[in-house]
Formats: structure tokens, sequence, C-alpha cells
């Protein structure tokens, strides 16, 4: 019969070949798909939105591809692994995104900012009270296809061995850690664009031997609970899912109006932009220069913060006077003009969308100049927000002044 020791290393051999054989394959990937000629431009031109209508001249909302800051590593390197070893298992672990959860290195660097740094801070201590319920925790570096492969394999080096120094310094046993530098042999997304490399700069942490329901799992949880739906399904414990989601009204402080400039439920932001003062000219779809400059503004804190939202959907309302016709066009022409300058500033066009209700849904149901003024507006719905996310504050913040 084997001895232990020989089935270990039986055990850890086959999982090396796993890594090595999806590592190779990975950078054939990536090696055959930046051979695609280089004519064919992966942006979206602002004029898109006009084209994917519905028989009413509705924009039509696409699907919204997913990115999870918490995911399940796939069976390869579990069936790889002997379960006749009684010395060691080596188990799926829980994969942490760090970006995703707030923990973002400055460009080019391998330093943190005293918030991402305190974040870090934050797991380690998490893990250091809890020691017997995890088994090994993993660092992995990766970049994006710029730059040489030396010069990436070294960067993702830097960053995961900053993050370990803070563990280390909080106490994690060195011997549970690990590191690792993939460099940009191992993109999520293969493109060759400014949103797929955005993706594939990240440092995960990869969580080995942790069950659900214990004390480190409901702490994590608490932890990460700004994610919902990004938790693994093993270690979500039933009541997060009936807590009611946080609700939050803000009236713009430069406004006389009690109507709310934005409203926050949970994950999901409705902003009225005609309180955040985005007006259009009487009776036309041209915005005045000072909205434009606004709506440029929004557009901008959207795009440096991509990962912390899903989906923008836009809705025109106009008052009730003139024909629904009239004011179902116009409400259509105005959602179409925030539409192009949002995506003049790089936001993705398959997470936009626009509706346009006319007078049908007012915000105040009175036939009065003042219910008119309120009732002609366009507003954002932003969804999947991180409740305590850098968007979600920064929101807040802009949308107060």
């Amino acid at each position: 019969m084997l001895s232990a020791s020989l089935l270990l290393s039986l055990s850890m051999l086959s999982a090396t070949n796993v890594y090595a054989d999806y590592s190779e394959r990975t950078t054939q990937r990536v090696s055959e798909t930046k051979k695609m000629s280089s004519s064919s431009s992966s942006s979206s031109s602002i004029e898109d939105l006009e084209l994917e209508t519905d028989d009413e001249g509705y924009i039509i909302e696409e699907e919204i591809e997913e990115t999870y800051v918490i995911e399940e590593l796939g069976e390869s390197v579990k069936s790889a692994v002997s379960e006749a070893s009684s010395v060691e298992k080596i188990e799926d672990p829980v994969t942490i995104n760090l970006k995703d959860v707030g923990i973002r290195f400055a460009t080019n660097s391998a330093m943190l900012d005293s918030i991402a740094h305190a974040r870090v801070q934050r797991i380690a201590s998490i893990l250091a009270v809890h020691p017997s319920l995890w088994t090994r925790l993993c660092l992995e570096g990766h970049t994006d296809e710029r730059a040489s492969h030396s010069y990436n394999m070294s960067l993702s080096q830097r960053r995961v061995q900053t993050v370990n120094s803070i563990f280390i310094a909080s106490g994690l046993p060195m011997a549970k850690l690990c590191t690792r530098a993939f460099g940009e042999t191992r993109p999520i997304d293969p493109r060759h664009n400014i949103y797929a490399w955005e993706k594939n700069r990240r440092v995960e942490l990869k969580l080995y031997g942790i069950e659900e329901g214990t004390p480190l799992a409901t702490a994590l949880l608490q932890l990460f609970h700004g994610n919902a739906g990004k938790i693994p399904s093993r270690l979500v414990v039933r009541h997060t899912r009936q807590l009611p989601p946080k609700r939050v009204i803000i009236k713009s402080a430069s406004s006389q109006s009690n109507v709310p400039v934005l409203i926050r439920e949970g994950e999901t932001f409705t902003i009225n932009l005609y309180q955040a003062g985005v007006h259009f000219a009487f009776d036309k779809d041209t915005l005045r220069s000072r909205s434009r400059s606004k709506v440029r503004e929004i557009g901008r804190l959207l795009r440096s913060n991509l990962s912390q939202w899903k989906s923008l959907a836009l809705s025109g309302h106009t008052d009730s006077r003139g024909s629904n016709e009239y004011n179902m066009d116009l409400a259509k022409r105005r959602t179409q003009t925030v539409g192009k300058l949002l995506l003049s500033q790089g936001l993705p066009l398959k997470r936009l969308s626009a509706r346009a209700y006319g007078e049908n849904k007012p915000a105040i149901d009175r036939a009065t100049p003042r219910a008119w003024a309120k009732n002609r507006r366009v507003e954002m719905r932003l969804t999947g927000v991180p409740e305590n996310s850098r968007l979600a504050r920064k929101l807040e913040a802009y949308f107060k002044r």
C-alpha cells in the first residue's frame, strides 16, 4: 500500500499539471487573440443609442454581463487532487477580487492608499481571530496586456507582496500564506480595449478551508454585505437575504424644492436630473451649457467606477400640456441627448437603456405651473451599486451639493 506521503506527492503533482495545462492554454489563447485585426474597434458609437429600438421607438435594454467579486474555483484542480490522501486535501477556495471590494492600487504602482490599506487590515483581522477555520490563503496578481511581460510579472508580484506584508504584519502565520504572479497571462476578458484591461488588472485572494455556517463565514458575509448576490452560495446564511434594503433620500442643498434629487434603495440609485440642475431649453431637447457639463461630470464619475455598477436606465418625462404623441417624442429626444453625452464619456453602450414616458408618470399629479415644472424631468436609475462602495459615497456627496 502506498504511504501517505507518496499519495500526497502524487496529488500535488497532478494539481501542478492541471495548473500548467491551464496556463499554457491561457497563454496560447491570449497570443491567438492578439493576432486579430486591430482595425475592428471595440468602442461603440454614440449614434448606436438610436439604433436598438422597439416598435414604439424605445431603446431596448441589452443583457448585462456581470463580473462577480467572489466566485467558486472550477472543478479542474479539485478533481486532480486524490481524495485517497488522508494527510492533506486541497479544497475549493473562495476567491475575492480585492479591486471590487474597494482595494485598488495606484496606476503602475504597488502602493495602496490609506483607505485600501485599512480594508486589507480589516480582512486580516477577521482571519487572525479565526485561524483554525481556514487552511491556506493565496494571493494572485494579474495585470492587463500592455507593457512587456517582464514588467507585468514584476508589477503583479510587487502588488501581491504589498498585500501579503500587511497580512503578516497583522499576525497571520506565514506558513499559511502564499503569493503568485501571473502578469497578463490569465485575463478575465481576452479583448483588447480599456474595458477588458480594467477587468484584467486585479489581485485575487483565494481562501481555502472555509466552511458554511462558521463564525468566519458569518464575519466575511458581514464584511462584504455591500456586494449582495456576489457571496458564494455555500456561505450565504438565510437571515442576510431578509434584511431590508437601506433607503436614503437626498435633497439638493442648492434647490428650494422638496422633491429629492437622489433616492437610494439598497443597491439601486434613482437620480432626478432636473433637481440636480440638468435643464433643457424650453420645449427642446437641447441642454444648456452648464447642464451639459454636469452630465459629463456624472459620466466621468461612473466611468471611473465601472466595476461598481451594473446598469443605467434613463427615463424621459414631460408635463401634461401638449398632445401625448408630442410629449412622447420630446421625452424620447431628451433621454437620447443625455444618453449620448454619457456615452461620450466612455460608458459602455451595453449597460445603458432609455425609455420615454411623456406625461404618463408624473412626479406630482396636479395641473399647476409648479407641478408641471417638477414633472418635466429625465431620471437615471443606476443598479448594482454596493452599499458601502466608493461610488455610493461619491454619488451621495455629489448630489448633496
